[in-house]
């Protein structure tokens, strides 16, 4: 099982063309009980390599990543190629 303590953060991807591709990360915005739920809900879903395309080296070669399944809401005030800015976790749909 995912350790609770790992998920600090999420990695973030959007859907596009037909393809998932690296949106930054979000790190605010979680409790205690969302990082419980989440690490349960990713637990199984790990994947050795980056499964989005346009990860940045520094990300790719440091974190855990998991096969996209889950659909997360965010609230973020901009949007930059690569990056939502100021990204808040608000839950999973």
């Amino acid at each position: 099982m995912v350790d609770s303590t790992i998920v600090g953060a999420l990695l973030l991807a959007l859907y596009e063309r037909g393809r998932f591709v690296f949106a930054g990360r979000v790190g605010t915005g979680f409790s205690g009980r969302d990082r419980t739920e989440l690490a349960r809900a990713l637990d199984g879903d790990r994947s050795k390599t980056p499964t989005v395309e346009g990860v940045p080296r520094q990300v790719a070669t440091k974190d855990i990543w998991v096969t996209p399944r889950l659909v997360a809401e965010m609230a973020y005030l901009n949007r930059s190629p690569g990056e939502l800015g100021h990204a808040l976790y608000k839950g999973i749909r």
